[in-house]
């Protein structure tokens, strides 16, 4: 018995011996492309655009989108896995029961030494692993955390998704933007031919004025097809992410689509965020839910490799049966009769290369899990930094085109008196022309990408989902030198 227990001993220390592993990731303590005097995160982050048609196109999709529902479904089978993993502690009772009716045709004194039997039976039948040395423990542990990890999964999938219905909203506005752009420089186009035609019939242009004007009305009419494919596959895209047949006809789904303005005077202002708040890289540990789950996942890996080692251990088992008989042995009815047996056993593997086969491979997965979480934490961390020089880079960018945009639509304005006038040829106002459209093209794109910008920014910082409290992993912060 000494010798047994000092074994067992010797196993547990062995089965026992390793550390939860961290991520050896060392973090900055501010991010390099942080602004001062920026505004903080708060709220639904897609409200900054106070925009009602997106607030409504992103309800609609939380509650209707198919992936958002099927990360619940992942939460209700990981709460179905802690469930089973907690009745390993538990001991497991059965209620047993037989009737039986055994006759025979025998002689009565062959009877006597194999009798007629009439028996019932009922009994509790008890079964109980005993966690003696934590692994069952070990085990529930792991499924607590799969179950963190699937709730994180809902957050995440929740920022996917109302990041990319607003992604999609403001590549729709964008286009749309862009035909009524076209559709208005295309009327000047027309009045132009239409007066060169005419100039051309009284001998006061030539034809290749004639020509040129048509020409440069066909290559901008020939910029629309593209612009409404992207309008139809954005269209379908929202009626996608919000678990709607894109094959319906967007007006019979309201808050679908962005309502469209029928001329650029009546277009809305792009919205002009300021700077965003970054905060600590090391916040994004527990703002972002793809790394709330990748820690989640390796505290899961790594109580699997403490269940793994504990299987060096014995295994104890209870097992115990209570039960009652009424037995007629030849149409001779006895008493009730009671029963009992209660029974330990326990099982130690001597040679078992299972079990060191199955810890080199759990050792594995958690050293996976491991290289995973860091290796999401560097990219979250570069996502964070690069949204920020980009969203600033727009918005001087988009400044610059502003002005570049009004200086052309006003050296436009005056080309078009010069050509009424006779002082400056066809040639000269469709360049004047072509320079406007292009400065108007490029301004559109650059207040949508700018709005992108953003949403990639609050999709970096883990947008508005904080998580329960509870204790992130001690990552190390360095001085940026």
């Amino acid at each position: 018995m000494r010798t047994a227990l000092l074994i067992c001993n010797v196993f547990l220390l062995a089965a026992c011996s390793g550390t939860p592993l961290q991520p050896a990731v060392k973090l900055s303590p501010a991010y390099q492309q942080a602004v001062d005097g920026s505004a903080a995160v708060a709220g639904d982050w897609w409200r900054v655009f106070n925009d009602p048609m997106l607030d409504q196109l992103i309800a609609r999709g939380l509650a209707g989108n198919h992936d958002a529902r099927l990360a619940l479904a992942r939460v209700q089978q990981a709460k179905a896995g802690t469930t089973a993993a907690q009745s390993r502690l538990l001991p497991s009772l059965a209620l047993t029961g037989s009737e039986s009716d055994s006759r025979s045709g025998l002689p009565a004194p062959f009877k006597n030494g194999s009798p007629d039997t009439q028996s019932t039976r009922v009994a509790l039948d008890l079964n109980w692993e005993l966690d003696l040395f934590g692994a069952a423990r070990a085990a529930r542990r792991a499924a607590g955390s799969d179950l963190l990890a699937a709730e994180a999964g809902i957050d995440g999938t929740r920022l996917l998704v109302s990041s990319e219905i607003a992604r999609q909203y403001f590549i729709l506005r964008g286009a749309r933007e862009r035909l009524l752009l076209l559709d208005d420089i295309l009327g000047t186009l027309r009045k132009t031919e239409e007066l060169t035609r005419k100039r051309f019939a009284v001998g006061m242009a030539s034809e290749l004025d004639v020509e040129l004007a048509s020409g440069e009305r066909l290559n901008t009419e020939a910029l629309q097809p593209q612009l409404q494919t992207l309008v139809v596959a954005t269209q379908a895209r929202l009626a996608v992410l919000m678990g709607q047949d894109p094959s319906q006809p967007s007006h019979s789904q309201p808050g679908m689509t962005p309502a469209a303005a029928t001329t650029t005077a009546a277009l809305a202002a792009w919205p002009d965020l300021g700077p965003v708040a970054p905060g600590q890289p090391v916040e994004l540990l527990a703002r972002r839910p793809d790394l709330r789950a990748a820690e989640q996942q390796l505290a899961a890996e790594s109580d699997r490799l403490k269940e793994a080692r504990l299987n060096y251990l014995p295994k104890f088992f209870l097992n115990a049966v209570f039960g009652g008989q009424e037995l007629t042995l030849n149409s001779i009815a006895l008493s009730p009769v009671r029963y009992s047996n209660v029974a330990l056993a326990f099982s130690a593997p001597l040679f078992n290369g299972r079990v060191r086969a199955g810890i080199e491979a759990q050792t594995a997965r958690e050293q996976q899990a491991l290289i995973n979480y860091e290796k999401l934490i560097l990219t979250a961390v570069e996502e964070v930094e690069v949204s920020l020089a980009a969203l600033s880079d727009e918005r001087r960018r988009n400044s610059l085109l502003t002005a570049v945009a009004a200086a052309r639509h006003k050296a436009l304005k005056h080309g078009e008196s010069l050509y009424r006038a006779g002082q400056i040829d066809l040639l000269q106002l469709q360049t004047l022309q072509r320079a406007a459209l292009a400065a108007d093209q490029t301004l559109v794109e650059s207040s949508a990408q700018r709005a992108l910008n953003t949403i990639q920014l609050h999709k970096a910082l883990g947008g508005s989902w904080q998580p329960p409290a509870a204790a992130t992993p001690a990552i190390q912060t360095s001085t940026q030198s």
